[in-house]
This record gives C-alpha cells, sequence and structure tokens, in this order.
C-alpha cells in the first residue's frame, strides 16, 4: 500500500489537482489513497472539494500556516501530521508514504515500482549549497518533490522523543547547516537507519514537451521548477497558471 500526500495552499490549487488527476490516471492499486493537508481556515472552491473526494482524496486541516523554507518549523508541522495518519491508518512493514510537492506529476508508475525493500528511503538526491557532512558521513538528502519513506522507518521517526529530536535539531544546524523539511526527513530516515535509494533518472521537468508529445523517454516524476514566465509559449505569471494553460491549449494530460 502507497499513500501520497500533498501540503497546498489557495495559489497552488490547481496544481495540486492536476498532481491528484496524474496520480489516479496511473490506475496503480497500490496508490491507496492521496492526501491534502489545507491551509488552515482555508477551502478550496466546492468545485475543487467535489472533485477531490471523487479522486479518493482525503482532505485534512493544518493547524498553522505552512510556509516552503520553515526549517524546523516545517518539520515538526508535517512531523504531527504523520502522527495523525498513524493513529487513522494501519500500516504494514513495507507499506511506504510519499511526500509530494503540489508541483509535481506522474508520467507514469515507474517510480513506484522502486518503493520495494531493502530500500527506506526513495527519491531524487541532491545537494544544497554548503558543507554537507554529517556524523554518519556525507549526506545527500532527497527532493520533496516525491520523498518515499517505508512505513517502518517512518514509524522510527515518529518514535524519536523529545531529547531525541533536540539533538538532530542540534546536528542539523550544526553539521549540515541546512535543514528545511526535505533535508530534516532525509536526515531522520538516514539516522533511523534506512537504506537511500536514488532514482533521479526518472525526473524530469519538461511537462511541456510531455503534454506535446507524450513521450515519457524513460521518465516518471515531472517536477514544475521553472519559473521562466512562459509556459507552451503563453506568458505566465507564475506555475500555478499551468493547468489552466493545459486546458486551454486542449493538452491537458489527464
Amino acid at each position: 500500500m502507497i499513500i501520497t500526500y500533498t501540503f497546498t495552499c489557495p495559489r497552488d490549487a490547481e496544481l495540486c489537482l492536476m498532481s491528484v488527476d496524474s496520480q489516479n490516471a496511473l490506475h496503480d492499486n497500490r496508490l491507496a489513497q492521496r492526501i491534502v493537508v489545507l491551509e488552515h481556515g482555508v477551502d478550496l472552491a466546492t468545485a475543487h472539494m467535489a472533485r477531490l473526494n471523487l479522486l479518493n482524496c482525503q482532505i485534512m486541516r493544518r493547524e498553522k500556516g505552512f510556509e516552503r523554507g520553515q526549517h524546523w518549523w516545517g518539520t515538526l508541522i508535517k512531523r504531527r501530521f504523520l502522527e495523525v495518519l498513524r493513529k487513522q491508518c494501519t500500516f504494514d512493514a513495507d507499506h511506504w508514504i510519499v511526500s509530494v510537492d503540489s508541483d509535481t506529476v506522474f508520467i507514469s508508475p515507474a517510480f513506484f515500482d522502486h518503493l520495494i525493500p531493502p530500500h527506506g528511503l526513495v527519491g531524487c538526491f541532491q545537494n544544497p549549497p554548503g558543507r554537507m557532512t554529517s556524523w554518519f558521513g556525507e549526506f545527500r538528502h532527497a527532493s520533496g518533490s516525491a520523498l518515499a519513506n517505508r512505513s517502518d522507518v517512518q514509524g522510527r521517526i515518529l518514535d524519536l522523543n523529545q531529547n531525541e529530536m533536540k539533538q538532530i535539531e542540534r546536528e542539523l544546524y550544526h553539521e549540515v547547516g541546512f535543514m528545511n523539511e526535505d533535508v530534516s526527513f532525509s536526515y531522520m530516515a538516514l539516522r533511523c537507519g534506512a537504506m537511500p535509494h536514488n532514482v533521479e533518472k526518472l525526473w524530469t521537468g519538461d511537462l511541456d514537451i510531455y503534454a506535446r508529445t507524450r513521450l515519457l523517454n524513460g521518465k516518471s516524476v515531472c517536477h514544475l521548477t521553472r519559473d521562466a514566465g512562459v509556459f507552451m509559449d503563453v506568458p505566465i505569471t507564475g506555475k500555478w497558471e499551468i493547468p489552466s494553460i493545459l486546458r486551454k491549449l486542449d493538452l491537458y494530460p489527464w
């Protein structure tokens, strides 16, 4: 079983729905549920809510605003959500929980094919700026675009006590020097014994090419990282406009 979850905001609602559409289009029975975590006190439009409910999505509300790059505070918010999820769901040791950015879509199920033992942390590993060494050696973190933890590894992360969490915070701050939630969850997984598995070859940023040609070229995860001001030759103010552009051009892939 695989559960994916996404933290989103009203601005990125259409991006998030496109991500959900892409996951449902895979028709992969391993994907048990898609969870969208909404900004506190803000509803998506009624039509969005209806679509999400139809697409087997659970809506949860975050208790405080979650902003990208909130460092340790963002880590604690996500960890609190995962504690709630553990109480609501029964996980076997080989189940997977995948954090998916709202600007990530899936164009094939190949990423999910890698969610198998003995891997415990699966994603696109990268080197952020600065010196990335830790007490267990060189450290590379998985991109938050799609970061998968095996259930037993995530359980060990959630079982860390307050003193252990404070120690990890100190290690991240003093040794790694970079500690947003992608970095910290990768670090905690490795510290809890996860075997990392790098599948960066499955990543692409070229949704425009896929929308035009439907060619996969061996890719699976499309992360919309580009904010060039133009998409499909149409001027845009931000990537949150990409879904509407695709629909206007009748090129929406899902």
